[in-house]
């Protein structure tokens, strides 16, 4: 079989997509969360409230490094600019913002957290925009395998 130089470098850029990179020391693992559910806006149409129905892709890089005495640093870094919504009532677009970050540290061969993602909705609507509350469960195995699973959102209006 033989491959084309396109064919050669697309299946470079995909392995560089699923495979963790090292990079002095540290494990980088990029992910995407899809998100693809729906909010309660106790803000929108005046107060009435209505539902928000969300989709896209939450990306994640994760870093974990392992430090001379077996102690595991874990940083997260989180955007939220893919996830849009649309008033299932109003029809009001809404588009995320901001991001966050988050750094944990552990001894032993497991590490395992909790955190709060919190970022924007912004409505084209007045008086409907949203603060999201994201709850992210994330592990890292002894083989620096990283999982991450939103278990929660909350909508507060901001």
């Amino acid at each position: 079989m033989k491959l084309t130089w396109t064919a050669c470098w697309t299946l470079i850029a995909l392995a560089t997509l699923v495979i963790p990179s090292v990079i002095r020391g540290h494990l980088i693992s990029r992910s995407e969360m899809p998100l693809n559910t729906v909010v309660w806006n106790p803000c929108a149409v005046e107060g009435a409230a209505e539902m928000v129905a969300l989709l896209g892709q939450t990306h994640a890089v994760f870093t974990a490094t392992v430090d001379g005495r077996g102690g595991l640093h874990v940083s997260t870094h989180f955007n939220n600019q893919d996830v849009a919504g649309v008033g299932l009532t109003t029809g009001d677009k809404y588009q995320g913002t901001g991001n966050n970050r988050y750094t944990s540290t552990s001894t032993g061969g497991k590490n395992e957290f909790t955190f709060i993602n919190s970022f924007h909705l912004i409505s084209a609507g007045a008086g409907s925009n949203l603060l999201l509350h994201e709850t992210v469960h994330v592990t890292v195995d002894k083989t620096g395998a990283i999982t991450a699973d939103v278990t929660e959102i909350v909508a507060e209006c901001s």
